[in-house]
C-alpha cells in the first residue's frame, strides 16, 4: 500500500513538472511568433528546437539558415526579445 502511495506522489510531481515545461514552451513560442513575422518578410523563419534548463535552442530556416547575419539576428533580435519577455533565460543558441 505504501508503495502505491509513493508511486502516486511521484506521478503527481511529474505532472507538475510537465505543466511548468508547457508554460515555458508557450511563452517562448509567443515571443518567437512575434519575431517570426520580421524573419518571414525576408524569406526566413525560426523554430523552437528545445529548452534545457535556462537555455533555449532555436533553428533558423529558409533564407535565415544560410544568412551571414544570422548570428547578429540571434543575439540582437531573438535573444534580446526572449530575455526581455521571459526572466531567467540565460542563453539562446542556434542549432543547425
Amino acid at each position: 500500500m505504501s508503495k502505491n502511495r509513493n508511486l502516486r506522489f511521484t506521478l503527481e510531481d511529474q505532472k507538475g513538472i510537465d505543466k511548468m515545461s508547457v508554460i515555458e514552451k508557450k511563452q517562448v513560442e509567443e515571443v518567437l511568433a512575434q519575431i517570426r513575422q520580421s524573419l518571414q518578410m525576408d524569406g526566413g523563419d525560426i523554430e523552437l528546437v528545445k529548452i534545457e534548463g535556462d537555455e533555449i535552442f532555436v533553428k533558423f530556416k529558409g533564407a535565415c539558415a544560410g544568412c551571414p547575419m544570422a548570428q547578429m539576428t540571434l543575439e540582437g533580435l531573438v535573444a534580446q526579445a526572449i530575455s526581455e519577455k521571459i526572466p531567467g533565460v540565460k542563453k539562446v543558441k542556434s542549432v543547425n
